[in-house]
């Protein structure tokens, strides 16, 4: 970008235009990947790995920076993505159920008195 920036001054704001499309596109892969990375979701991949289509080395290279132009590290992040999907999919029943539970234990344990017998 720099290089025909210098070489032809008129288009410089369309390249880093250009430029900051780019940037923000690989970004965003970082981002969809750190906000969910503790998530159950997540979790049960790494523990369960397989690695039937090199996802793993995809993550591996994402997390190493590459993001923006080599196609296959960015079609196995897009099959990462459809794993991720599939498998919240998966867990969905059990998270809901064990939101239940513990919503429900939370009601049943909490009588709305915060002082103890005994204490003033």
């Amino acid at each position: 970008m720099v290089d025909d920036a210098l070489h032809g001054p008129p288009r410089e704001a369309a390249l880093q235009a250009a430029m900051a499309r780019h940037r923000d596109r690989g970004l965003r892969r970082f981002r969809r990947f750190i906000y969910r990375f503790n998530t159950p979701v997540m979790k049960h991949p790494f523990d369960n790995p397989r690695n039937n289509w090199q996802v793993e080395q995809a993550v591996i290279s994402m997390l190493a920076g590459d993001v923006f132009d080599n196609p296959r590290v960015l079609w196995r992040l897009r099959l990462f993505r459809v794993i991720y999907a599939l498998t919240a999919l998966q867990l969905a029943p059990a998270a809901l159920r064990g939101w239940l539970r513990r919503r429900r234990a939370a009601r049943e344990t909490f009588n709305g008195d915060t002082l103890q017998q005994g204490n003033p």
